[in-house]
């Protein structure tokens, strides 16, 4: 059944919004499926209403250079509270495992999939960067500095690193006066 936009009626948002990309972009339903290595059968049934598995899904996405973001929410439509650790070593372990997933699902990423994400990650990095660096008066730079040996060299940019780190914590986490 169509909408009055003439788009399929589904009540899968995340459907709904890979069959309106598609038909922006103005690609035949038959390009879709091939780039994403399903049939065009396959393609007008998701359309139409049908469950498909995750990994079609991603390839949909990937077919129409779309980025599939989740995230986990409750019943009332919060997000879901950051998890508290015990230990250095627990909150370690977590990181290592946010680390893997992400690898692994970078790896399981389609070319269109991929430059997406890299685009979108990039953009984000350097917005944080930025306002970093504006938040922070960094020292006057020397116009040129000769270093004996690279272990010199590598022990200077660690200094002025680690300067850098501590500024920036000092000025998002000022220090509080103690009471003695």
């Amino acid at each position: 059944m169509k909408s009055s936009t003439g788009l399929a009626r589904t009540s899968d948002p995340i459907i709904a919004t890979l069959v309106r990309r598609r038909k922006e972009v103005g690609l035949p339903q038959q390009v879709v499926a091939e780039r994403a290595g399903i049939s065009r059968r396959a393609l007008v049934s998701i359309e139409g209403g049908n469950d498909c598995t995750l990994s079609t899904l991603r390839a949909l996405c990937g077919a129409l250079g779309v980025t599939l973001q989740t995230s986990v929410r409750d019943g009332a439509s919060h997000p879901v509270p950051a998890p508290s650790f015990r230990s250095a070593a627990e909150m370690s372990t977590y990181q290592e495992d946010r680390e893997l997933a992400e690898a692994m699902h970078v790896q399981s990423m389609s070319p269109a999939e991929l430059s997406n994400w890299l685009a979108t990650g990039w953009d984000r990095l350097q917005k944080q960067a930025d306002a970093l660096y504006a938040e922070v008066d960094r020292p006057a730079t020397h116009s040129s500095r000769h270093f004996r040996t690279i272990a010199d060299k590598n022990r200077f940019d660690e200094d002025q690193e680690l300067q850098f780190a501590v500024a920036v914590a000092m000025r998002n986490h000022p220090a509080r006066p103690t009471h003695q």
